[in-house]
């Protein structure tokens, strides 16, 4: 007889009783495949909490006596393979900035119904598709990164339909560091501009809203981790690999498609696309950090090595994280899949094969890469596309704007 799958347990909370009901009714036809408790204050989910498990919760905000920032902070530390959402309309800056740390996403009221589930359901796939057991054992003990603040800020911005360049260019003012950080990489050879960029309006009218918001994330993250705390693993190089990476993956689509507006996403793919690095590295797990030691000691690819050791790689860890974030569905596929695309679904010319080639292309280029086993692309996926004898151009293509 076969067994009905398990359906995936949600927790909503929300201090209007009304708001509850609207949610129940909207959710009515996920009944059948998500398990859904209501409830009206954070120490009724605590308590709820404490008797099972839950895979997402979801809280509103503002909330009397414990508000949703707390509520999720207290999630975040008992429970942190739990997924934490808040769906607010009622939230000032400072609070907003409070919920960073705790949150994996922020959803504004009114939210429609389709928002919410496509939110919703999108976090439970990502978890059916790459958690299970294994990452569920692999960050039990600790939580995963959350999105820095300044991108958030960023991400309202750009989603708003009154924004412009100059709002844009205003919040990124407001952090000095990341200000000076971002001059300064728009104006290493990366990005090709022939002109020096003096200020960060100019940044943002050269390179494009995307972009900027591109380099705030992988920044941002980043920042976080500081080489004295994990040692032998070098942050500074994952993140000039991360950043090169991003750049040819972007010099690749504009060479393939012609694209801009792709470009823009694979660039974001490519800086983003060794996150679960970074996520195993916060996981503090000291098994990984043995596979870490052998794939340097004995020049095996990372991935096959954490493959056969922990069952769980950084590329689908990665996808995992970037899935909560809400990236979009190319980028989280690029990740999950950049160091083996054949085994994709998705057979065609895109963000994935840019980011593919431009991380074998920036490996094979780095002297101390070499001998690790990434230096050549996935031949069968090279050759379904027909792209056997163009791989060599295009990586001329990218280290010649480099020169």
């Amino acid at each position: 007889m076969t067994q009905d799958p398990i359906k995936k347990s949600l927790l909503f909370v929300d201090d209007e009783q009304n708001v509850l009901q609207g949610l129940r009714r909207m959710l009515r036809s996920e009944r059948n495949e998500w398990d859904m408790e209501f409830v009206g204050s954070g120490d009724e989910a605590l308590a709820i909490m404490k008797e099972r498990p839950f895979d997402i919760i979801v809280s509103d905000i503002r909330m009397p006596g414990m508000d949703g920032v707390q509520l999720l902070n207290k999630v975040k530390g008992l429970y942190p393979s739990t997924v934490r959402f808040i769906l607010s309309g009622h939230a000032d800056k400072g609070m907003i900035i409070r919920s960073v740390g705790p949150t994996h996403q922020f959803l504004s009221k009114p939210c429609d119904s389709e928002t919410l589930k496509s939110a919703v359901s999108r976090a439970v796939k990502l978890r059916e598709l790459f958690q299970g057991e294994k990452i569920i054992g692999l960050v039990k003990d600790t939580s995963l990164p959350t999105l820095p603040e300044l991108y958030q800020r960023l991400y309202e911005v750009l989603n708003s339909p009154d924004s412009s360049m100059g709002d844009v260019a205003e919040i990124v003012s407001s952090d000095v560091a990341m200000t000076a950080r971002i001059l300064q990489l728009v104006n290493s050879a990366f990005f090709g501009i022939v002109r020096h960029i003096e200020n960060i309006t100019q940044a943002v009218t050269l390179l494009g809203l995307e972009t900027i918001s591109s380099i705030v994330l992988t920044e941002g993250v980043f920042d976080k981790f500081e080489e004295k705390d994990v040692r032998e693993f070098k942050i500074r190089e994952l993140y000039h690999h991360s950043v090169v990476v991003g750049a040819y993956s972007a010099r690749i689509i504009k060479k393939k498609l012609d694209d801009h507006k792709i470009a823009e996403e694979a660039m974001l793919a490519g800086m983003t696309h060794d996150m679960g690095k970074l996520a195993m590295v916060n996981s503090k797990n000291e098994a990984w950090r043995e596979v870490y030691r052998r794939h340097k000691s004995e020049h095996i690819p990372l991935y096959q090595v954490e493959q056969e050791t922990l069952g769980i790689t950084h590329a689908e860890l990665g996808a995992y994280l970037l899935g909560l974030w809400g990236l979009s569905d190319n980028i989280v596929e690029a990740t999950a899949f950049h160091h083996e695309p054949s085994r994709c679904i998705n057979q065609s010319f895109g963000i994935l094969t840019a980011v593919h080639l431009a991380d074998v292309f920036q490996h094979r280029s780095t002297p101390a890469d070499k001998g690790s086993g990434m230096s050549e692309p996935d031949s069968e996926y090279v050759t379904r596309l027909g792209l056997d004898d163009q791989v060599q151009e295009l990586e001329e293509l990218c280290k010649d704007e480099d020169d």
